[in-house]
């Protein structure tokens, strides 16, 4: 189970997040308001934050985003991808710039929050601080599952992995209710994700289709089997459980899966 945003959201995506976490008091709804933030269109490649720019926040209405440095060979890496629903930036707010750049993988809308409009928000409503602290912990989370795939040196697991994780946040959206999604992302770019070659990605994708794990139809990734994903992904746990009772207030939604 997935807590879904509240369709109702005041201020956008960046309402939206914290709405699935808290019942939002007049207050923090009229902080948020206060924002003013508005809607950036953006295209496909075009950089939205830059290497050594203050961090902002970043809050996805639709399309994907990438985080992406060069390693000290010129290689690409890209280090966190960001779905529809995210916060992008909220585990850089500890550093005075950012390390690396932040671009579009597809046709996306974004809501930017800088630093002096974060510091009024959390003035008017510091309970909303302790939020992003939850939405952070979870980034991290996904960032401790793709480290224990990528330990066993297993492409089928990193694939697998970045499979199943795609799958379950996305499903954070209401509308989306199949077992399929589109990827905008290039083999290049998913190997640049995952630490594999575009052509180990190509090869590990017809390895999954055979296994009968997924379906895939030109960008269309179809998941078929999801137990057998869950065990080449090394998921061989229960899911995590959301518990926000440490939030301030009566409010916080109850515990739910966060698979």
């Amino acid at each position: 189970m997935v807590i879904k945003p509240r369709s109702d959201s005041p201020a956008g995506p960046l309402s939206a997040a914290l709405s699935a976490l808290l019942e939002l008091s007049p207050q923090e709804e009229a902080a948020i308001r206060d924002l003013r933030l508005e809607p950036r269109d953006i295209a496909p490649g075009e950089v939205v934050a830059d290497l050594n720019e203050p961090p902002p926040i970043l809050a996805i209405k639709k399309g994907w985003l990438a985080a992406e440095r060069s390693d000290s060979h010129g290689r690409r890496r890209i280090v966190e991808v960001h779905l529809p629903g995210d916060l992008a930036g909220l585990a850089d707010l500890a550093l005075s710039a950012l390390p690396y750049r932040i671009y579009a993988l597809s046709h996306a809308t974004i809501y930017t929050c800088g630093r002096d409009q974060l510091e009024g928000l959390l003035s008017a409503a510091p309970r909303l601080g302790c939020a992003f602290a939850f939405l952070s912990s979870e980034l991290q989370q996904l960032q401790y599952e793709r480290a224990c795939a990528a330990r066993t040196g297993s492409a089928l697991a990193r694939l697998a992995l970045f499979i199943r994780q795609t799958m379950n946040r996305l499903s954070r959206d209401p509308h989306h209710s199949d077992d399929q999604f589109h990827c905008p992302m290039t083999q290049e770019e998913i190997g640049a994700f995952i630490g594999i070659s575009n052509v180990h990605v190509s090869r590990t994708i017809k390895a999954l289709e055979s296994e009968g794990c997924i379906e895939r139809r030109k960008s269309f990734i179809q998941i078929l089997d999801g137990e057998e994903l869950d065990r080449l992904a090394g998921l061989t746990f229960a899911p995590p459980v959301r518990d926000l009772s440490w939030l301030p207030g009566e409010t916080a939604r109850r515990p739910a899966d966060l698979s």
